[in-house]
């Protein structure tokens, strides 16, 4: 048998991008390769703080009508991605944003995922599920059968353009803030690898990946 759990969510952003805005970028994959993307681009009110102990920037942007959010994480350095993984836990923990005018410039990006979550799980301790004195004879259509979990797969899409996001799965550090300023615009540059997750006030982190870029 094997597990699937799908999820759907796509989110209009609260504060959209201007389609006309969007430009054809340099999106650095290291210090010495660069791609070009569009990148879109805004000026707004966000959530924003600076990870000292990361060295990176954290941007929130809202959702209209929804208490879901997606968080960017980018590291100062091009190759700064794995401090930045390696701090996750503070920067989920710690909610410490401002109100800050920003200048945003990120890339439109799709990004697919195929997880096999089996050895996960087990070494979580969820082991009887996979043997064969798994009990499932509740969803078996004979009760004579034998059901137990083969696989538990995980696929994931994330796409986000100037309209929103659009997020479908199927699961088979402390913050500094910069002082605010008046009329002070922050640039958040997105032109290096990143992490985001989107979240839900009242669920927690619902996705997270990576972009390193096309």
């Amino acid at each position: 048998m094997v597990l699937i759990n799908t999820m759907y969510f796509k989110g209009f952003w609260e504060k959209a991008f201007v389609a006309d805005d969007t430009q054809t970028r340099s999106f650095f994959l290291s210090e010495t390769e660069e791609k070009k993307v569009e990148m879109m681009e805004t000026t707004s009110k966000f959530k924003y703080a600076y990870n000292d102990k990361l060295n990176a920037q954290v941007l929130e942007m809202f959702y209209k009508d929804s208490d879901i959010s997606m968080t960017i994480i980018l590291p100062s350095e091009v190759n700064g991605l794995q401090l930045v993984e390696e701090g996750l836990e503070e920067v989920f923990r710690e909610q410490s944003y401002y109100n800050a005018k920003v200048h945003v410039q990120m890339p439109k990006f799709v990004t697919k995922s195929d997880i096999k979550l089996t050895d996960v799980l087990k070494n979580m301790g969820i082991k009887t599920a996979f043997g064969n004195s798994a009990e499932f004879t509740g969803i078996a259509e004979d009760k004579g059968e034998k059901i137990k979990i083969d696989e538990v797969l995980q696929k994931a899409v994330i796409e986000v353009d100037e309209e929103g996001t659009t997020a479908v799965a199927a699961t088979g550090g402390f913050m500094v803030m910069i002082p605010s300023v008046a009329e002070v615009l922050i640039d958040f540059i997105a032109n290096r690898p990143f992490i985001y997750f989107l979240k839900s006030k009242s669920i927690g982190v619902l996705f997270i990946g990576r972009y390193f870029g096309p």
